[in-house]
């Protein structure tokens, strides 16, 4: 079991952190809305794999039966495998390929903030948020557990489906 979880987390993760390099390149040009959108539809596919190793265990290990729980098992770990290659990689890609993300995502959003009429107050309420999470990511371990939430949401909504999915009893 250990194997199959190392394997396919392993490829869970790669597979978010190349995405996310990907996802950089589009910020390059100021466009954040896109890269949201890549970053999310990406950590879905990214996550695919959890399907493939609970059905492996039930083929191989589980002689054709896996019980719920144990499908669970199987993809939240994945999903803390994944998890941990995604916040490494966006440390590498934060600290040294893109230091300036911070000020250039404050920059896009007190941009699309005006354009969209807001109150100076609300600019000003967001430029302190903005300010704060900077100063705070300059702890890399702050940045790596910020990191390490986002796509814990999405992992364990996808466990949960493909557990319901591929759970069988096994016969008598």
């Amino acid at each position: 079991m250990k194997s199959i979880i190392l394997k396919y987390g392993g490829l869970s993760g790669a597979m978010m952190a190349l995405l996310m390099f990907c996802t950089v390149l589009v910020t390059k040009n100021g466009d954040f809305d896109k890269a949201e959108y890549i970053g999310f539809v990406g950590m879905v596919i990214a996550f695919s794999p959890i399907f493939f190793a609970i059905l492996k265990f039930r083929k191989t290990i589980g002689v054709n039966s896996i019980s719920f729980g144990n499908g669970l098992i199987i993809g939240l770990l994945m999903v803390v495998i994944a998890a941990v290659i995604y916040s490494l990689s966006w440390l590498v890609i934060y600290y040294y390929i893109t230091p300036d993300f911070a000020d250039k995502y404050s920059a896009y959003t007190v941009a699309k903030m005006k354009a969209a009429g807001e109150s100076p107050a609300k600019i000003s309420e967001s430029i302190a948020r903005m300010n704060d999470y900077k100063e705070k990511c300059k702890n890399p371990f702050y940045a790596f557990a910020i990191t390490f939430c986002e796509p814990l949401l999405p992992g364990i909504i996808l466990s949960l489906i493909a557990s319901l999915i591929l759970k069988r009893k096994a016969k008598v």
